[in-house]
């Protein structure tokens, strides 16, 4: 790890053992909707992991459902789908050993990031309620995409500096990949 001078983090599945919470937030959020048509989201959930759930449930109102008011509709879900997740995310387990890896990159100097597909609010607010916001330079999210938040991460470095992404999703491995850094996929 001493050939890098900073780490990127996904959190579902990376830092939060959190995947299945998302997974179950996504059928609490769409209880009254047709069980066919929450299947085909939770489908298109688990093939787009690192994805942010505005363009799951925007996808869900437009292509599935054909809602004739989205804004209303996503509007709804969204709270629904934030209500549940923040409170489990207090709660869940960290991935087994995180805290501990991310100290010791503290202790050698080698910067820690958090880009996440999750809501950057939501996500923040987790971390601080926690205790462990303060091991992180910066924690990102959605609504910027992952692609977005890496390019700003590594703007805030420097381009010339070396990296590597620690995540769980085909997202991830496209971002660091897309920006030159080594991956590493956390299962």
């Amino acid at each position: 790890m001493k050939n890098y001078e900073f780490c990127i983090f996904d959190c579902d599945g990376v830092v939060l053992d959190s995947n299945r919470i998302k997974t179950r937030a996504f059928k609490e959020a769409l209880l009254l909707e047709p069980k066919d048509k929450v299947k085909k989201l939770i489908d298109y959930h688990l093939l787009n992991g690192g994805v942010s759930r505005y363009e799951k449930f925007e996808y869900y109102f437009k292509n599935i459902k054909c809602s004739q008011d989205i804004e209303s509709d996503l509007q709804k879900a969204l709270d629904k789908f934030a209500s549940y997740v923040y409170n489990k995310l207090l709660k869940c387990d960290l991935v087994p050993g995180v805290i501990q890896f991310v100290e010791k990159m503290n202790n050698l100097d080698i910067k820690c990031y958090v880009n996440s597909g999750s809501d950057e609010n939501e996500l923040n607010e987790v971390f601080k309620e926690r205790g462990f916001i303060n091991l992180f330079e910066e924690i990102k999210g959605s609504p910027n995409t992952k692609d977005k938040n890496t390019s700003s991460i590594i703007g805030s470095i420097g381009k010339e500096r070396r990296g590597v992404f620690f995540g769980d999703s085909k997202s991830d491995y496209l971002s660091a990949k897309k920006f030159s850094l080594d991956f590493i996929f956390i299962s």
